[in-house]
This record gives C-alpha cells, sequence and structure tokens, in this order.
C-alpha cells in the first residue's frame, strides 16, 4: 500500500491521515492478512520545490514515526517503507538521523535524470549507502528515450516489445544489466527476485507444501433433477477457467510452453471466490501433436506426463481452499493449438482419424486412460480423483457435435458412433468411480442421454455467432 502521490508538507500529523491509517492497517484490512507484508508510507515524497511548503528532514522524520506507531499499533508482522527527499530518490539523511523505529526499509526511486552520468558514485552517495545497514527496495526506476516510452519498475507493456516477448530497448538493457555481477545494480536485482518471489515465479512444483482437504465437504449427488451438497441443493454460478490446468494462451515464442503455477492457479481461483463463483469447468486435458512440440497431459500413446497431472494435483487441491467445485473434461473434438484431441488421441495408435469413435484398440486405450486418471493420487492432498470432492462431474469431452462440421462432414453421419461411445465410455466411468456425476459433451440424440442411467448432467454451449451459423436461436 502506498499512501498518496505527493508529500503534502503540514507540520504534523492531520487527523484525516490518521484514521486513513488507522482504516488501512486495523482488523478488517491489514492486520492478520499474510498478504500484506509491506506499506509503502508515501509515493515520492516532495515539497514540489518549495510549491508544497517547506519541511526538514527532522519534521518530515517525526511525521513518519507517528504513521508507523499506528500501524505497529494494529500490526507489528508488517514492514513500512520510507521513501526519501526528492521524489523518493536522496536518502542522504538516513547516514545521520535515521527512523527511529525497528523493522523499517528504505525507498528509492533512481531515474537517471537525477544526477549527470557517470550514475553509479553519485548512486551510492545518494542512497546506495543505506543498503549497508537497512533494506532498500527501488520500488520504480527505469528511464526516457527518444524511441520508446518512459519506463517504470517492469511494466510488460513497455518491457516488451510483442506477445512472443521479443522485449524493447529498455526490456534488453534491464534483462543484460540484471544478468550482470553489477554492485550498483544489486538493489534492483533483489527488487526483481523480491518481484518474483512475490508473483510465486520461483516456486517450484517440488517445493510446494501439502494442501489439507477440505472438512466436511461432501461429494455432490444427483438426486432426481436436482444436484444435493450432502442433504441440501447445490444451486451455483459459475465462470469457466479454460487455462486453469494449462497455459493454452501463453504459448513462448519457441513454442515451449509451461503450466501454470501456484501463483497462476490462487488468481483463478482467488477471483472466482470473489465473485461467488462455487464451480468452474477447465479445459480438456491436451493430447500430442507434431505440429505443436508443446508439453501435453498425454505425450504418447498409454503415456501421461507427471509434471502436468501435478498441476492438476494442485488445481483440484487448491480448488478445496476457494470452495470450488470442478468439471473436468476429459478430451476435446477439437484440433486447437496446444491441446488437441480425439484425431490426435487416435494418432497415437498409428490409427486412421475418425477411428476415436469406432475401434475397439482406441477405445481400450482411452479406457486405459480413464484407468489413469481416476485412481491417480493427488500428490498434493493425498486423495485419489474417483474420492475427491472437488469434481463435480466428469465430463466425456469438449462439443463432440462439433467433430463432423468441424471437417466438413455431415453431423448426422457422428451421431451414432458418437452416441454409443458416449455410452460405452460414461458406464466404465461409474463402473470405476461411482461417486462422481458424468456429463455428457453433445453430439448426438440428447433424449437418450437423458435415459442413459451413467449420464448426471446434460450441457449446453450458448454462443450467439455459432447459433446463427447453425440456424438456431
Amino acid at each position: 500500500m502506498s499512501s498518496g502521490y505527493r508529500f503534502i508538507p503540514n507540520g504534523g500529523m492531520s487527523g484525516v491521515s490518521k484514521d486513513t491509517w488507522n482504516c488501512s492497517t486495523g482488523e478488517s484490512n491489514g492486520r492478520g492478512n499474510p498478504v500484506v507484508a509491506f506499506y509503502e508510507l508515501f509515493n515520492e515524497p516532495t515539497d514540489y520545490n518549495g510549491r508544497l511548503g517547506r519541511m526538514s528532514w527532522s519534521q518530515y522524520k517525526e511525521f513518519i514515526e507517528e504513521i508507523i506507531h499506528i500501524i505497529y499499533a494494529h500490526d507489528e508482522t508488517v514492514i513500512p517503507l520510507v521513501g526519501g527527499f526528492d521524489w523518493a530518490y536522496n536518502l542522504r539523511h538516513i547516514k545521520e538521523n535515521p527512523i527511529d523505529f525497528p523493522g523499517v526499509a528504505y525507498v528509492t526511486h533512481p531515474y537517471p535524470q537525477k544526477r549527470e552520468p557517470p550514475w553509479e558514485e553519485k548512486w551510492e552517495g545518494d542512497f546506495g549507502f543505506v543498503a549497508d545497514t537497512y533494506p532498500v527496495f527501488a520500488t520504480e526506476f527505469g528511464f526516457m528515450s527518444e524511441d520508446g516510452p518512459r519506463v517504470h519498475t517492469f511494466p510488460s507493456s513497455v518491457m516488451r516489445r510483442t506477445w512472443n516477448f521479443t522485449p524493447t530497448r529498455q526490456g534488453r538493457f534491464f534483462k543484460e544489466k540484471m544478468m550482470e555481477p553489477n554492485k550498483s545494480l544489486h538493489l534492483l536485482m533483489t527488487v526483481f527476485m523480491l518481484t518474483l518471489a512475490l508473483s510465486g515465479c520461483v516456486t517450484s512444483n517440488e517445493e510446494r507444501k501439502t494442501v489439507k482437504p477440505r472438512d466436511n465437504w461432501p461429494i455432490i449427488t444427483r438426486v432426481g433433477d436436482k444436484l444435493m451438497e450432502g442433504d441440501r441443493e447445490f444451486r451455483f454460478m459459475g465462470f469457466a477457467a479454460p487455462n486453469i490446468q494449462q497455459n493454452e494462451s501463453q504459448l513462448r515464442a519457441d513454442m515451449k510452453n509451461r503450466f501454470p503455477n501456484e501463483f497462476e492457479i490462487r488468481d483463478i481461483l482467488g477471483a472466482l471466490e470473489w465473485v461467488g463463483s462455487r464451480a468452474t469447468r477447465t479445459f480438456s486435458l491436451s493430447v500430442y501433436s507434431p505440429e505443436d512440440e508443446l508439453p501435453v497431459y498425454i505425450p504418447a500413446r498409454r503415456t501421461y506426463n507427471e509434471e502436468a497431472f501435478r498441476c492438476l494435483d494442485l488445481v483440484i487441491a487448491l480448488a478445496h481452499e476457494y470452495d470450488v467445485r470442478l468439471i473436468i473434461p476429459f478430451i476435446a473434438s477439437q484440433q486447437f493449438i496446444g491441446i488437441r484431441g480425439v484425431d490426435e488421441f487416435s494418432d497415437l495408435a498409428g490409427k486412421p482419424r475418425g477411428s476415436f469413435w469406432t475401434d475397439e484398440e482406441v477405445k481400450d486405450d482411452f479406457k486405459h486412460f480413464l484407468d489413469f486418471i481416476l485412481n491417480r493420487r493427488n500428490t498434493v492432498n493425498g486423495l485419489l480423483y474417483k474420492e475427491d470432492p472437488t469434481i463435480l462431474a466428469w465430463q466425456l469431452g469438449n462439443e463432440f457435435g462439433s467433430y463432423g462440421p468441424d471437417r466438413g462432414l455431415p453431423y448426422e453421419d457422428w451421431e451414432q458412433p458418437i452416441l454409443d461411445w458416449s455410452l460405452e465410455m460414461a458406464a466404465y466411468i461409474k463402473s470405476i468411480d461411482p461417486n462422481h456425476l458424468v456429463m455428457e459433451a453433445g453430439g448426438a440424440d440428447r433424449q437418450a442421454f437423458i435415459d442413459d442411467p451413467n449420464i448426471d448432467i446434460i450441457s449446453e454451449h450458448l454462443y450467439e455467432y455459432w447459433n446463427k451459423i447453425s440456424g438456431r436461436p
């Protein structure tokens, strides 16, 4: 948190400032909240060359210490960040008269226009020396150039030129400098690594802690046409989360993508929880294609990517914390880059495309996959997938009704094969996992799905554009 943009000298602590910090650090906000680690008291303190009045460092110090006293009265675990004069650049006063409180860190904004080059020696005298005694954060830094915008800290919009992360001139500069073992840039590297650590980007899957399953969280069941959460009807609204189990939309330039980390997964689940979404739907689990060379869930016939499934383990385990249930479709009918689906699955067995629905060997391969996923023991919370209440429903796949039309083939030619396949797989799922609900994936007679005892939920995908193309309202 940072209070205000400029510091307005007033000779003492105003009632407004006291109320602000009492409110910000009080029981309902900062206190007890492990997310709040730092309070940056003011952003770029300045008297604006005298236009806002005059204040000595001693007066400013007294002012800041009164704020810190209020903060510590509510929460002694946070770290106040104190910026120096001259728009938070100059920390020279700290040498003789530091803030008289423990646990304080200092802030500098070392923009190059503050000094004439060469800068390093002047930076050491203006703020660098403080790092010998106290933590120092460069919460902003950057430069302006004729061919690009001003850079503040690490905004991706000006550090990279394209979505393939081609760096701008500024981006190249910071990347090169951060890779140098340069003492003068130690502060900048520290801030960069802190940013990565807080964002979860440097947390490996192996380092994450075990997540305890949620207590008193029953598996969702069906009674007639109602879903039940224990003895209560389960009604919900939710938003889809198609990137929670795979970064399908963040393809790297070399096509070597990665799976979401804990920060990204929590970011999605937290947003769902915040809007009251008690259920979400992932996207289908990906299948290898030589056209992509991307990391996927199913990289070869009857072979499953442990890294990918550890990501799904984490998604399922963390959903307990956020009271979010998951609908997981097994496979897509489409051929989306990075996801792929039924045709690529049959390719793994060396079978022709279209054989996914009818070839006995390919169907056995899919049952092998179902055996693996339903019987998998989560590496994070220790539960078998087939016993985990996070799962609201297993969906047979994604939009099977698009299989024929997507390939320029008549829809009706595929209805019976898709129906037969769907009913067979639904029965197989229930034979392994009778606990969870099964959702169809379309592509065949809806009434047949409703009549089948192994199909619990009927789905619909409502898109205005596609409805118009297909002649529906």
